[in-house]
């Protein structure tokens, strides 16, 4: 009864849930009638190594009974905490450093161990979260080097995704640019002295987003979204810090009207300053919130940030 009560009260996500289960169940089965057809076959079966072809078989057969009994349920809550917790490690919600405990995760995400478990393996792999033997969990450390290294590697896959976005984008392009501009503007007017909105955020992603949209090629822009990433962490250190905040709307209008214009040397040169001034800043700010890690890197390496273009 209760079942019935939440499926006229969410139809819609119960329907996504319903489907996606009915999908994977299929699938499950396919693998299923694949591997009893080669065994009537008389056709050679793959193993697992240390298994028989029964074992194989129990193992479908009670993977395909969890489907319909609804188990697969766990693994779609252990992805949505991977995208909550990766969310706050890269808008350092979750500081640099920070001890993962495991009461305290589970008090902040309302989930058991095991979902929790396999989101911070995941993570470990990314980069963003750091396995100490015997120590547990933390969230990986940052580094001058490393800002460095990251900033001016965005710098060429940005420069190079925008030369092929504006080269190749159309009317359809143009307008979703000056929607996401639009609205990245009316967050940055809700900006105060402690910062800028969390909706900002979520915009200014979009934004750089939809100027390299229009790119040929889907690997490019993969890497460009992992960089992206990879840079928020930093640039998130210069909004926390209020004597960094800056006036972002000018660059981003220019940035906007020099694509739309087809000003490709014009654009290249504004997003390369664009991402080194950001760099600049995150490289001061990490120094007043996190003096352990300037060591990381000589002093040397700080005006590659400002080379070709400064500040803005």
């Amino acid at each position: 009864m209760r079942r019935r009560r939440r499926a006229r009260g969410c139809p819609s996500q119960l329907g996504q849930a319903v489907e996606v289960d009915i999908v994977y169940f299929i699938y499950r089965l396919q693998l299923l009638f694949s591997k009893l057809s080669a065994i009537f076959a008389s056709k050679p079966l793959r193993r697992d190594r240390g298994k028989s072809t029964k074992m194989i078989l129990y193992q479908e057969l009670a993977e395909i009974s969890g489907v319909a009994h609804g188990r697969r349920g766990e693994t779609t809550l252990a992805l949505d905490v991977l995208r909550r917790l990766r969310h706050d490690i890269l808008i350092c919600a979750l500081r640099p450093r920070q001890r993962l405990r495991f009461q305290e995760l589970k008090d902040r995400y309302r989930v058991n161990v095991g979902p929790l478990r396999e989101a911070l393996v995941q993570l470990a792999s990314e980069g963003l979260v750091e396995i100490e033997p015997r120590r547990g969990c933390r969230v990986a450390a940052i580094s001058l080097a490393d800002l460095i290294d990251t900033t001016n590697t965005r710098v060429l896959i940005e420069k190079e995704a925008l030369r092929q976005s504006i080269g190749e984008g159309g009317i359809e392009w143009e307008a979703q640019l000056v929607a996401a501009f639009h609205r990245l503007a009316a967050t940055e007017l809700n900006a105060t002295d402690s910062g800028l909105p969390p909706e900002w955020a979520v915009a200014h992603r979009d934004f750089h987003d939809a100027l390299t949209a229009a790119c040929g090629s889907p690997l490019l822009r993969e890497i460009r979204a992992r960089l992206f990433d990879r840079a928020n962490r930093y640039r998130m250190l210069s909004t926390l810090s209020p004597t960094h905040l800056r006036e972002k709307s000018s660059e981003h209008r220019n940035l906007t009207e020099s694509a739309l214009s087809r000003n490709t040397g014009q654009a290249l040169a504004l997003i390369e300053r664009h991402l080194r001034d950001t760099g600049r800043l995150a490289v001061e700010a990490l120094r007043d919130l996190d003096p352990a890690a300037a060591p990381a890197a000589s002093t040397q390496a700080i005006p590659s940030l400002n080379q070709h273009g400064g500040q803005s």
